[in-house]
């Protein structure tokens, strides 16, 4: 009974401290320091999730969140605007901003576990 408890108790300890269905994505996105957007999203754990607006300040920003070691999230990110495209991959840990800055464009997110509302 005892190593089968123990064994329980590892097995939790080598999943992520946040490993979740869905992420909520909260990104700010900027040119020359100036916010442009402020786009929120509910993603899939691995799936790809695409926000586009069109007009002056246009822009599409898709990205994937997957669970990374030690409890972070990897977001993989493509960002196509009026301002000028990027691509970075940025790893945090849940509710951390995670900051990128190429040239003129910038990128802030926060990625927290979704709340169930239903």
């Amino acid at each position: 009974m005892r190593r089968l408890l123990l064994c329980s108790a590892l097995s939790l300890g080598i999943l992520p401290a946040f490993a979740a269905d869905r992420w909520e994505v909260q990104a700010t996105l900027r040119h020359d320091g100036a916010v442009f957007a402020n786009p929120s999203l509910v993603v899939r754990n691995g799936a790809p999730a695409v926000v586009e607006v069109s007009g002056e300040a246009g822009f599409r920003l898709e990205l994937t969140v997957t669970d990374a070691p030690d409890g972070a999230v990897r977001v993989a990110t493509q960002l196509q605007s009026v301002h000028g495209d990027a691509a970075p991959v940025l790893v945090t840990m849940p509710g951390d901003t995670a900051e990128v800055r190429i040239g003129a464009l910038g990128m802030d997110l926060v990625v927290t576990p979704a709340m169930d509302r239903g």
